[in-house]
C-alpha cells in the first residue's frame, strides 16, 4: 500500500506515516461495513478480528489521535475509546489497556464456558437420575420420558 499518496498527483499528505499500521490491519481483509454496524447491531465480530490483529495498537492510537467518532478501531467502539483516551492521557499505555480488555474478554468467555460446562453436568445428572428412578419402577417410564424430552 502506498500510504499516503494522493491518486495520480505523487503528492504526499502530513501524516501520512500514520496510516502504514493499515497495510498489517486484517479489517482491510475482512471488509469495512463489519467495523461499522448500525445502531443496535452487534459489534462483537468486529472486536474478534480487532483481537487478532496484529495493527491493534497503533489502530487504536492512530483513532485516539484522530477522534474518529464512528466505527471500531483497536477493537473499542467510540464510547469506550473515550474512557480509554482518558486511561491513556493518565500514562498507562495501550499496550496495558489492550491487555486488560483481552484479559477480561478471555475471563467472561472462560465464565461463561464454565456455566455451560456447569447446566450439562446437572443436565446429565437429572437424566442419570431419572433413567435409574424409571429403571425401578416401570410405573414411572413414562413420566421420564416426558422429563428426557
Amino acid at each position: 500500500m502506498t500510504a499516503g499518496l494522493l491518486p495520480g498527483a505523487g503528492l504526499t499528505w502530513p501524516g501520512a506515516s500514520e496510516l502504514d499500521w493499515q497495510d498489517d490491519a486484517l479489517c482491510t481483509q475482512v471488509g469495512g461495513d463489519l467495523f461499522y454496524p448500525r445502531k443496535g447491531e452487534s459489534t462483537e465480530e468486529a472486536k474478534a478480528v480487532c483481537r487478532s490483529c496484529e495493527a491493534r495498537v497503533p489502530c487504536l492510537a492512530y483513532a485516539l489521535r484522530a477522534r474518529d467518532g464512528e466505527g471500531i478501531y483497536g477493537g473499542f467502539t467510540e464510547r469506550v475509546r473515550l474512557k480509554l483516551a482518558r486511561r491513556h492521557a493518565a500514562g498507562e499505555s495501550l499496550e496495558d489497556i489492550i491487555a486488560a480488555d483481552d484479559a477480561a474478554f478471555y475471563a467472561r468467555t472462560e465464565a461463561l464456558t464454565e456455566k455451560a460446562r456447569q447446566r450439562d453436568r446437572e443436565i446429565r445428572a437429572a437424566n442419570q437420575a431419572a433413567t435409574a428412578a424409571a429403571a425401578s419402577n416401570p410405573q414411572s417410564r413414562k413420566a421420564v420420558a416426558l422429563c428426557v424430552t
